[in-house]
């Protein structure tokens, strides 16, 4: 059994279709340089400098490394694995309410966000917007244990992108084959709506880094 199945087991189910409506964000570009763990943020739109950073943790976590028991494995979560894991139970925007505001997940505060009012400018954070990632459990978790499953860094699953299912579908997976991968979570330099639970992007699987997010 994989981590999700030894972590959610039978209820680890998601549905699709009636949920909060997918919204169309504009193009960012984003670039990580791997000159420190976490992945740091360089500016401009230059390419995903990761190769040395990922072979580094993949020799760390394979089979027989010391950091994976005998008889697992791991992938990236699927699109609906990850919704669940990030929801942890709730159905509001974010697992931990309707709204985030400065301060509460590592995101552009200048604009938070409520869902009762949408996008709520702010021209002077109470809490500075930090202009890159920053270290995992520097916010509080949600009820399953998990960090920053809201802002820091878009995180990317195992499905290709594409089109939801018509009609309800319990644990939805994505197309056969693709260009682009789904991301989640949102990122450092993304607005507060752009950090729901529900959000979706389109993440090229290339080592050029342009997202568009829905």
């Amino acid at each position: 059994m994989d981590l999700h199945g030894q972590i959610c087991g039978d209820a680890g189910a998601i549905s699709c279709g009636g949920g909060e409506q997918s919204e169309l964000f504009p193009d960012a570009g984003l670039c990580w340089k791997s000159d420190q763990p976490g992945f740091e943020p360089s500016g401009g739109t230059g390419e995903l400098e990761r190769r040395d950073e990922l072979l580094r943790v993949a020799h760390a976590i394979r089979p027989g490394g010391g950091r994976v028991p005998s008889g697992w494995g791991y992938r990236l979560p699927t699109e609906a694995e990850r919704e669940y894991a990030c929801r942890a139970g709730t159905t509001t925007a974010f697992h931990f309410g309707s709204a985030i505001h400065g301060g509460m997940a590592n995101f552009y505060d200048y604009y938070e966000y409520d869902a009762a009012i949408g996008d709520i400018y702010v021209a002077n954070p109470s809490v500075p917007c930090l202009p890159r990632t920053t270290t995992v459990g520097s916010y509080a978790p949600n009820a399953f244990g998990l960090y920053d499953m809201h802002g820091n860094v878009w995180e990317w699953c195992q499905d290709w992108y594409g089109s939801y299912p018509t009609g309800s579908v319990t644990d939805p997976q994505g197309p056969a084959s693709g260009s682009d991968r789904v991301g989640r979570g949102g990122g450092w330099n993304w607005s507060g709506r752009g950090c729901r639970s529900a959000v979706r992007c389109s993440y090229g699987s290339s080592r050029s880094t342009g997202a568009t997010a829905t």
